[in-house]
């Protein structure tokens, strides 16, 4: 690889990272901003202060959140990003804008009492993410940080495919009016069953439905094509096919 190649490459990262951090703060922004154009009289001063505070914090919990989910995804992963890997920078950015769609769906009110309520809404949307990233990493035959490190960005948009939809599933499901720690828990409860109907996706409609990738002798055709082969083709229609079935599940319940 060249000099030009690398410093390429190096701004293409820092590109892609940047831009997955800017949609998360226009994810954020938007619902602290409605909420402070409803507000009419005495209280629009109010509103906005609140929706700025909501907004700040929001902001600083996403980007911890990203930054952790980075670190757990691979402790190099950071460093690999700033050596211009493209692919940890999708992976990076993905996190990113799924932390940002959790942020937007968790925080929301005004007081301190919305404030704190709306952060430990996050904490537990945020670990509900975790655990269903952790689910998908268990799925796939390769290992998506050995296969990211190693610069393949099918992989890593898969990965960050994948991640997106989790987000918009579980950010669906913390959605909604407090009605108490049960019934709300509850409810977050049957509504992140949604993220069951992902699993089915990646061998039935996208492997079989959408690429025609299964063949008799051929384990798991998607993996070889992901992992071995790295067809970003692949990959962008498995990330795709994700995102559309998140958005379809979500939109019916």
């Amino acid at each position: 690889m060249t000099q030009g190649t690398e410093a390429s490459d190096a701004t293409l990262a820092r590109a892609l990272a940047r831009a997955g951090f800017l949609i998360a703060v226009g994810l954020i922004l938007g619902p602290a901003v409605d909420g402070a154009v409803a507000e009419t009289g005495r209280r629009a001063g109010q509103g906005w202060a609140w929706a700025g505070a909501f907004a700040v914090c929001g902001t600083l919990v996403m980007a911890l959140g990203s930054r952790g989910a980075d670190y757990l995804f691979s402790t190099r992963l950071r460093r690999q990003l700033a050596a211009g890997n493209v692919a940890a920078a999708i992976v990076a950015a993905g996190h990113a804008i799924a932390f940002g769609i959790l942020t937007s769906a968790c925080f929301s009110g005004r007081g301190w009492h919305d404030l704190v309520l709306s952060a430990t809404f996050f904490g537990i949307a945020a670990l509900s993410l975790l655990l269903l990233q952790a689910l998908f990493r268990w799925r796939t035959r390769y290992a998506d940080d050995q296969e990211v490190l190693g610069h393949n960005a099918a992989a890593a948009l898969a990965f960050a495919g994948a991640t997106a939809a989790f987000a918009i599933i579980v950010g669906h499901a913390a959605e909604g009016d407090f009605l108490g720690w049960t019934h709300s828990l509850a409810a977050y409860g049957r509504a992140l069953l949604l993220a069951v109907a992902l699993y089915p996706v990646r061998q039935i409609v996208v492997q079989r439905w959408l690429l025609h990738l299964a063949s008799p002798g051929s384990a798991d055709p998607l993996d070889h094509a992901v992992a071995q082969a790295r067809d970003l083709r692949v990959a962008a229609v498995e990330a795709a096919a994700y995102l559309a079935v998140a958005l379809w599940a979500t939109g019916l319940a």
